[in-house]
Protein backbone atom coordinates (compact mmCIF):
# COMPACT_ATOMS: atom_id res chain seq x y z
CA UNK A 1 0.00 0.00 0.00
CA UNK A 2 1.42 3.36 -0.94
CA UNK A 3 1.92 6.17 1.54
CA UNK A 4 -0.55 8.35 -0.33
CA UNK A 5 -3.35 5.77 -0.14
CA UNK A 6 -2.62 5.17 3.53
CA UNK A 7 -2.78 8.91 4.29
CA UNK A 8 -5.87 9.35 2.10
CA UNK A 9 -7.59 6.75 4.25
CA UNK A 10 -6.27 7.42 7.75
CA UNK A 11 -6.58 11.22 7.84
CA UNK A 12 -10.33 11.38 7.07
CA UNK A 13 -10.97 8.46 9.44
CA UNK A 14 -9.05 10.26 12.20
CA UNK A 15 -11.13 13.41 11.70
CA UNK A 16 -14.36 11.38 11.78
CA UNK A 17 -13.24 9.52 14.91
CA UNK A 18 -12.57 12.80 16.69
CA UNK A 19 -15.97 14.10 15.65
CA UNK A 20 -17.76 10.98 16.87
CA UNK A 21 -15.95 10.59 20.16
CA UNK A 22 -16.06 14.25 21.16
CA UNK A 23 -19.77 14.43 20.51
CA UNK A 24 -22.60 13.22 22.70
CA UNK A 25 -23.20 9.48 22.98
CA UNK A 26 -20.37 8.11 20.88
CA UNK A 27 -20.88 4.59 22.20
CA UNK A 28 -24.49 4.47 21.06
CA UNK A 29 -23.86 6.12 17.68
CA UNK A 30 -20.76 4.36 16.37
CA UNK A 31 -22.56 1.34 14.80
CA UNK A 32 -24.71 3.68 12.73
CA UNK A 33 -21.66 5.78 11.88
CA UNK A 34 -19.97 2.64 10.53
CA UNK A 35 -23.02 1.91 8.37
CA UNK A 36 -22.99 5.49 7.06
CA UNK A 37 -19.24 5.27 6.42
CA UNK A 38 -19.73 2.05 4.45
CA UNK A 39 -22.56 3.63 2.45
CA UNK A 40 -20.40 6.65 1.67
CA UNK A 41 -17.67 4.32 0.46
CA UNK A 42 -20.06 2.54 -1.94
CA UNK A 43 -21.90 5.65 -3.19
CA UNK A 44 -19.23 6.88 -5.67
CA UNK A 45 -19.50 3.60 -7.57
CA UNK A 46 -23.23 4.13 -7.89
CA UNK A 47 -23.09 7.67 -9.29
CA UNK A 48 -19.98 7.57 -11.48
CA UNK A 49 -22.17 6.72 -14.48
CA UNK A 50 -24.48 9.65 -13.72
CA UNK A 51 -21.53 12.03 -13.54
CA UNK A 52 -20.03 10.65 -16.76
CA UNK A 53 -23.36 11.07 -18.54
CA UNK A 54 -23.71 14.63 -17.23
CA UNK A 55 -20.21 15.52 -18.44
CA UNK A 56 -20.91 14.03 -21.87
CA UNK A 57 -24.20 15.92 -22.25
CA UNK A 58 -23.40 19.27 -20.61
CA UNK A 59 -19.62 19.49 -20.39
CA UNK A 60 -17.02 19.08 -17.67
CA UNK A 61 -17.42 22.59 -16.24
CA UNK A 62 -21.17 22.04 -15.84
CA UNK A 63 -20.46 18.74 -14.09
CA UNK A 64 -18.03 20.36 -11.65
CA UNK A 65 -20.27 23.35 -10.90
CA UNK A 66 -23.76 21.79 -10.98
CA UNK A 67 -23.97 18.07 -11.76
CA UNK A 68 -21.48 16.51 -9.35
CA UNK A 69 -22.62 18.48 -6.29
CA UNK A 70 -26.24 17.52 -6.91
CA UNK A 71 -25.65 13.82 -7.59
CA UNK A 72 -22.97 13.37 -4.93
CA UNK A 73 -24.85 15.09 -2.11
CA UNK A 74 -28.03 13.17 -2.88
CA UNK A 75 -26.07 9.90 -2.97
CA UNK A 76 -24.32 10.60 0.34
CA UNK A 77 -27.57 11.60 2.05
CA UNK A 78 -29.63 8.69 0.71
CA UNK A 79 -28.77 6.48 3.71
CA UNK A 80 -29.62 9.06 6.37
CA UNK A 81 -33.43 8.60 6.49
CA UNK A 82 -32.94 4.88 7.09
CA UNK A 83 -30.40 5.42 9.86
CA UNK A 84 -32.33 8.22 11.54
CA UNK A 85 -35.28 5.97 12.43
CA UNK A 86 -33.01 4.10 14.85
CA UNK A 87 -33.53 4.65 18.55
CA UNK A 88 -29.83 5.45 18.73
CA UNK A 89 -30.46 8.77 16.97
CA UNK A 90 -31.82 11.02 19.69
CA UNK A 91 -30.49 14.47 18.86
CA UNK A 92 -30.33 16.47 15.62
CA UNK A 93 -26.52 16.57 15.86
CA UNK A 94 -26.54 12.77 15.62
CA UNK A 95 -27.84 13.21 12.08
CA UNK A 96 -25.01 15.62 11.31
CA UNK A 97 -22.48 13.11 12.62
CA UNK A 98 -23.99 10.38 10.46
CA UNK A 99 -23.89 12.73 7.47
CA UNK A 100 -20.23 13.42 8.20
CA UNK A 101 -19.60 9.66 8.34
CA UNK A 102 -21.22 9.14 4.94
CA UNK A 103 -19.21 12.07 3.56
CA UNK A 104 -16.01 10.62 5.01
CA UNK A 105 -16.58 7.26 3.33
CA UNK A 106 -17.30 9.08 0.08
CA UNK A 107 -14.16 11.20 0.44
CA UNK A 108 -11.94 8.17 1.08
CA UNK A 109 -13.22 6.38 -2.02
CA UNK A 110 -12.97 9.58 -4.05
CA UNK A 111 -9.38 10.04 -2.82
CA UNK A 112 -8.53 6.57 -4.09
CA UNK A 113 -10.12 7.31 -7.46
CA UNK A 114 -8.17 10.56 -7.78
CA UNK A 115 -4.93 8.86 -6.78
CA UNK A 116 -5.37 6.37 -9.62
CA UNK A 117 -5.23 9.29 -12.07
CA UNK A 118 -2.20 11.20 -10.79
CA UNK A 119 1.49 10.43 -10.92
CA UNK A 120 3.35 9.30 -7.83
CA UNK A 121 5.11 12.67 -7.56
CA UNK A 122 1.76 14.48 -7.20
CA UNK A 123 0.01 11.95 -4.99
CA UNK A 124 1.13 13.25 -1.58
CA UNK A 125 0.27 16.83 -2.58
CA UNK A 126 -3.21 15.70 -3.64
CA UNK A 127 -3.77 13.85 -0.37
CA UNK A 128 -2.61 16.79 1.74
CA UNK A 129 -4.84 19.22 -0.17
CA UNK A 130 -7.90 16.97 0.12
CA UNK A 131 -7.27 15.98 3.75
CA UNK A 132 -6.84 19.52 4.96
CA UNK A 133 -9.98 20.59 3.10
CA UNK A 134 -11.94 17.74 4.69
CA UNK A 135 -10.72 18.27 8.22
CA UNK A 136 -11.20 22.04 8.08
CA UNK A 137 -14.79 21.70 6.87
CA UNK A 138 -15.89 19.18 9.52
CA UNK A 139 -17.52 21.20 12.33
CA UNK A 140 -16.92 20.08 15.89
CA UNK A 141 -20.10 19.76 17.98
CA UNK A 142 -20.47 21.48 21.31
CA UNK A 143 -20.80 19.04 24.17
Amino acid sequence: MSTAILLATVLPLAALSILIFLGRGARRLWPLALAALAWGFVAPSLIIGVNDSWAANYGLVSLIVVGAPISEEIAKAAILPFLSVSRRVTWFVDGAVLGAAAGTGFAIRENWLYLEGVGSSDSISLVIARATAITVLVPMPRC
